[in-house]
């Protein structure tokens, strides 16, 4: 029964969340290597868009989201995309490492600090996941929702993101 509740909860419809961070202070907040070991370089998402979505091992609407997010980090990566995904799963690395491994995100997935879960970081309380945090080239935001949003949607919001900061030839 208690799996039905949490299914629930994570297939609300987007809902705003904090918005006005900046993604060099947002950053500082997460941890500074993947699962994988790979070191997170915030020097290194200058001047990309950048997702930053939170999700958990057990939601299926985040599992659901899994091929939306691998076929935007295909299709847009070239463009200036990149996508970084935290792990908001209360045992941390011992759940998040199979996880990203089954799925293929050890080079992006980041596990959640105890501070970051209680809400203690720029992101705030993430009440619902996926969430998602958009950030332009500028390394401002440019919106912030939990849900799940249709695909087409975000990539068009990316899409635009990625146009901004391209300067004509």
């Amino acid at each position: 029964m208690l799996l039905a509740v949490v299914g629930i909860s994570c297939a609300r419809p987007p809902a705003p969340l904090q918005s006005g961070i900046a993604l060099r202070v947002a950053l500082a907040s997460l941890p500074r290597f993947t699962v994988a070991g790979n070191e997170l370089v915030p020097d290194q998402l200058t001047n990309k868009v950048v997702l930053v979505v939170f999700l958990t091992s057990w939601c299926f609407p985040c599992l659901a989201d899994l091929p939306t997010l691998a076929k935007l980090d295909r299709d847009l990566r070239s463009l200036g995309l990149r996508i970084l995904v935290v792990g908001n799963d209360l045992e941390g690395e011992e759940a998040l490492l199979p996880f990203a491994q089954a799925y293929q995100l050890e080079d992006r997935l980041l596990v959640a600090s105890p501070e970051v879960r209680r809400g203690d970081s720029p992101f705030g309380k993430i009440r619902e996941v996926p969430s998602y945090f958009l950030f332009g080239r500028n390394g401002n935001q440019v919106v912030a929702y939990s849900g799940v949003a249709a695909p087409g949607s975000v990539e068009a919001l990316i899409r635009k993101e990625i146009a901004r900061g391209v300067r004509p030839p």
